[in-house]
């Protein structure tokens, strides 16, 4: 499906690369003294290896959050920032389980090693793009996860993409 869609495309910009391909994740919210109406978003608190996709996501996300903590927001901005900061870190907690257990299934990585949990995910994933693969007209794309803060996996839910002609739905 890429291949066609791409064939006789033509690159608007030049090739470039990207040199920070690790995942990162600094804890803000855990420190006893924030400095008031100061806040930290984006890369700058959790930045994905660009091969995921995740992190203009992720971005988009603190931006709800943002716009969120501002609408119950009722004293000036005092106490914005912390509170900020802990909804944040809970938002991240999934895309950033998503991304580091990805890593764990390449020999070589340091770090954690792979649990029960996450190999389920490295399966549960594969099973999930493999109809990608295939021709939009035939795909169907399986069960989604929902995924809770502490990330545990609460349930599967139909999901399913049908060509282009027909609607696209989630149940």
């Amino acid at each position: 499906m890429l291949f066609e869609a791409i064939a006789h495309a033509e690159p608007l910009t030049p090739i470039s690369s990207y040199r920070a391909t690790e995942n990162r994740l600094r804890h803000y919210e855990r420190l006893r003294v924030w400095p008031e109406r100061f806040l930290v978003m984006g890369d700058a608190v959790c930045a994905f290896n660009p091969v995921y996709g995740q992190g203009m996501t992720a971005a988009a996300l603190a931006s709800e959050n943002l716009r969120g903590c501002l609408a119950k927001q009722k004293d000036g901005l005092n106490g914005l920032a912390p509170r900020f900061q802990k909804r944040l870190a809970r938002i991240n907690k999934a895309p950033w389980m998503l991304a580091t257990s990805e890593d764990l299934r390449f020999a070589g990585t340091e770090g954690a090693i792979a649990n029960r949990r996450t190999k389920l995910m490295h399966r549960y994933i594969a099973w999930v793009l493999q109809p990608a693969t295939r021709k939009a007209n035939q795909a169907r794309l399986p069960s989604f996860l929902m995924i809770s803060a502490k990330g545990s996996i609460l349930s599967l839910a139909g999901c399913f993409c049908q060509t282009e002609k027909q609607n696209r739905s989630i149940t």
